[in-house]
């Protein structure tokens, strides 16, 4: 009989909703096991005792209890527990009770596809408590991307940051002097592109964004030690040289670790257009031959969704989305109703949310509204984003190392939606950055 409740798979795991048949003898030996006995809190005494705390598990609005299953066979469970939706958070036990299952890296398999799942679940952190003395677990759980949170006498509090799972690298400033707030036009050679692009190796960042007609150096890539997918535009004009511009893109950025992910119709826009529907055909064939992941189509202007959404022909969409420019709010639940991926872009609208520019009169009026957070402002507006449960993935771009860690260490809090709203505006000299006169030539 084929179970139904089943939560998430691992590639040799089933997670699935824990039921009271689960309770039997075999599992309540595994409490006799000195092993599980010396780094857990709850020890049952007896079948009766295991059973009252499993309904209270089970009936706990804040908890998710699951077992784990090799085949028919369970051999552990985990726990998600404190649940806090409108923080983003949950922690989570796990316990490999089945002796012959320890030491084989279920336990790994289990917790980072528990991350994957709590992610997609829009939760942006995961905290664990463990022993100070299971030295093999705490070593696990780093492996896993946890890192100490707080110490204390007897444990240790961990925390994973899976927010970083949504973030995608931007490249559009690497090997450039990109940026409305590069007013020194300082151009960011080989050296600070590679210092930035090895420091997402002890992340969950995975994604990288480009472009085919960015100066990004592609092959700089490979010196990222971890595996890497990448994100790629072309124009509908290059319809008839998509082959041509395939091999370039193997070429260029496919490397042992690399593998391309998503190739974005750059120009969304003239999606209905013939040229747009060859293209779209032509991908979608690559798509079936599996040289692609998926299709993806990129958006410039909120107005342009009226078109775009009436047809999805696509698996991801990038839009313009932040605290500034929400024109796109109305789509979104739309846009995910069709099982379409979103990725927001210009967050920050290339910083000038963060930074003066004082060359630019209407982005300096912005700035000065957003001035009034304080140092917070950074956690504000990426916190603003993420709080929309319909955004998967952000595209960010950073023009040094430094830059990319306080993105990573931001700190999530809920928004004030008052405030937020006074900040919104519909005025293109703002968010539409093809008005800027700061505009750098391979943005437009």
């Amino acid at each position: 009989m084929v179970e139904k409740n089943i939560i998430f798979k691992t590639k040799r795991l089933e997670i699935r909703k824990f039921k009271l048949k689960y309770i039997t003898k075999d599992y309540f030996e595994w409490f006799n096991d000195h092993s599980v006995k010396k780094f857990i809190q709850f020890k049952p005494k007896n079948f009766s005792e295991l059973k009252k705390n499993i309904k209270k598990n089970i009936k706990d609005k804040n908890n998710l209890f699951c077992g784990i299953f090799y085949n028919k066979i369970h051999i552990g469970n985990i726990k998600f527990h404190n649940i806090n939706i409108k923080k983003k958070e949950a922690w989570i036990g796990i316990l490999i009770g089945k002796k012959e299952f320890r030491s084989a890296g279920y336990a790994t398999e289990v917790i980072c596809e528990a991350l994957n799942f709590l992610s997609k679940k829009n939760f942006l952190y995961t905290f664990l408590n463990v022993d100070r003395r299971n030295r093999p677990a705490i070593k696990l759980y780093k492996k896993c991307g946890f890192k100490e949170y707080k110490k204390y006498k007897k444990y240790i509090t961990m925390r994973s940051n899976i927010f970083e799972k949504k973030i995608i690298l931007g490249t559009a400033q690497l090997n450039s002097n990109y940026g409305v707030t590069n007013t020194l036009d300082n151009y960011l050679d080989n050296s600070k592109t590679l210092k930035i692009l090895k420091s997402i190796h002890n992340t969950y960042i995975q994604e990288i964004d480009t472009a085919v007609n960015y100066p990004f150096k592609n092959k700089l890539i490979k010196e990222v030690k971890k595996k890497v997918f990448i994100n790629t535009k072309i124009l509908t004009s290059d319809v008839n040289k998509i082959n041509k511009i395939l091999n370039k893109i193997k070429k260029t950025y496919v490397f042992k670790n690399t593998f391309i992910n998503t190739i974005f119709i750059h120009d969304g826009w003239n999606i209905s257009s013939k040229n747009g529907q060859n293209l779209i055909n032509k991908l979608d064939k690559l798509k079936k031959l599996k040289i692609i992941k998926k299709i993806g189509i990129s958006c410039h202007d909120a107005n342009d969704l009226q078109t775009i959404i009436k047809k999805p022909q696509y698996d991801i969409i990038q839009l313009p989305y932040s605290v500034v420019d929400q024109r796109c709010t109305k789509y979104l639940k739309k846009i995910k109703k069709n099982n379409i991926e979103i990725h927001a872009r210009s967050i920050f609208l290339q910083g000038a949310l963060l930074q003066k520019v004082k060359t630019n009169f209407y982005l300096s009026k912005i700035y000065d509204k957003i001035k009034l957070i304080g140092k917070k402002r950074l956690s504000f507006l990426l916190s603003f984003v993420l709080n929309n449960n319909n955004i998967d993935k952000v595209i960010i771009g950073v023009r040094n190392k430094s830059q990319l860690e306080e993105i990573l260490n931001f700190t999530y809090k809920i928004p004030n939606q008052r405030f937020c709203n006074s900040l919104k505006t519909k005025n293109e000299k703002i968010i539409n950055p093809l008005k800027w006169k700061e505009l750098k030539y391979h943005e437009r």
